[in-house]
């Protein structure tokens, strides 16, 4: 999956700019652009448009929302994500599949400030010496009961079912239901296991498994 970094960096390429250029012509320090192309902050939207302008393409485009650069070839609109994220404010989960519970949080800088998982279970222990204990994410409960709690809990909470509804959450953030399919694909850094440090008890939980 292509990130507005790279395509930032490919198009500044594609028009022989260098990244003084880039920042000379839009407006901003290289430092800026260079946090851009390295993925540190999405460009907010007034420095957005400038780009868009500066490499004749759409925001949806550099957003990674379209994969049509101009928008005689049709492109989706950002008032249609803005649709589809407040259409997720009243979605429900679908049955039969797990959910995590997330944050995306985006500052108003555009900087991307973390996705961070609710909760967590035991996954097992690692096999080096000493051992660390292995922490996996924990899926929500998903029923009409359980989802209208989690709703008055966090404001605005949006529940995520397919693609089209994780790309608009990747440009809005906020706190989320996400499918786990979905997450993994999109958010794959909540996944990743939590190894904890467990200190003097490991060699006493190595001794009871079997393991000195």
């Amino acid at each position: 999956m292509n990130s507005t970094g790279e395509r930032i960096r490919k198009l500044r390429g594609e028009k022989g700019l260098t990244v003084e250029n880039l920042a000379e012509k839009i407006g901003c320090d290289k430092r800026t652009i260079h946090r851009y192309e390295n993925n540190q902050y999405i460009p907010e939207s007034t420095l957005l448009i400038k780009l868009a302008c500066a490499f004749n393409v759409t925001t949806d485009y550099l957003l990674c929302l379209d994969e049509h650069k101009h928008r005689d070839e049709g492109s989706t609109s950002y008032e249609k994500f803005q649709s589809i994220f407040d259409d997720c404010k009243r979605n429900l989960p679908e049955e039969g599949y797990d959910y995590y519970l997330i944050k995306y949080q985006i500052n108003l800088n555009g900087e991307k400030l973390g996705t961070t998982g609710f909760g967590s279970q035991w996954g097992g222990f690692t096999d080096e010496t000493p051992m660390r204990e292995i922490r996996i994410p924990r899926c929500v409960r998903t029923d009409e009961e359980a989802v209208r709690s989690l709703r008055a809990r966090f404001d605005g909470l949006v529940v995520i079912n397919n693609t089209e509804e994780a790309k608009a959450y990747r440009l809005f953030g906020g706190d989320a239901i996400i499918k786990k399919d979905i997450c993994s694909e999109y958010f794959p850094d909540v996944i990743q296991p939590i190894y904890v440090d467990l200190g003097w008890e490991a060699a006493k939980i190595e001794r009871y498994l079997g393991k000195q």
